[in-house]
């Protein structure tokens, strides 16, 4: 028969009477014991709840449109019975209840162990750490001041709050490539058209 200890995670922790759930995908379990030591498996049924905390209407777990109900692979009598819950079933911050009925290869129990709340809580999950950096460290400079050197002038802005720049008719290229291609910018005074 299915077991007197339900729990939904991960973190498997309580928020009150709540099961806290804060990844992606819930893991629901409960315990399952055989009278005659059978190993057993468990259906698993999750409900959306009413504002008092009530089973509503129950969710389609399995997404083929039969009993709408997960069923774990079979275990110990006295081991715990587990399923996940497919990512995007459930939405998070809404309060579900779950309920699990036990098989054991030949009888199905008759009836279900008491309901068990639980919620998705927000989540974020982070990238991996870079094992390495891509930037170079030769290529960064350390530039040092001190209080008599007050290092490079700031640059000069023009109206509009622009870095001004004097133009000269200077060419300045980047390194070539593998293949002997660069890149080059010219800069030249401005005309009178480009003013205008």
């Amino acid at each position: 028969m299915s077991g007197k200890a339900p729990s939904a995670g991960p973190k498997f922790s309580k928020s009150g009477t709540v099961w806290r759930v804060i990844a992606p995908e819930a893991v629901l379990r409960n315990t399952v014991t055989d009278a005659d030591g059978d190993t057993a498996n468990l259906t698993f049924q999750v409900y959306t709840t009413n504002e008092d905390g009530t089973p509503k209407a129950q969710v389609d777990l399995d997404g083929a449109g039969g009993y709408g109900v997960l069923v774990s692979p079979f275990v110990a009598s006295g081991g715990t019975a587990k399923v996940t819950v497919p990512y995007g079933i459930l939405k998070p911050g809404v309060l579900y209840k779950f309920r699990t009925s036990a098989f054991d290869g030949s009888l199905y129990e008759t009836t279900w162990s008491a309901w068990a709340d639980f919620r998705i809580e927000p989540y974020m999950k982070f990238p991996a750490p870079q094992a390495s950096s891509t930037i170079d460290p030769v290529a960064q400079e350390n530039v040092e001041f001190t209080r008599t050197d007050p290092g490079p002038a700031l640059p000069t802005l023009d109206a509009n709050g622009a870095v001004k720049r004097e133009a000269t008719q200077a060419r300045t290229c980047g390194k070539p490539d593998a293949e002997g291609r660069k890149v080059c910018i010219e800069l030249s005074p401005p005309t009178a058209e480009s003013k205008a």
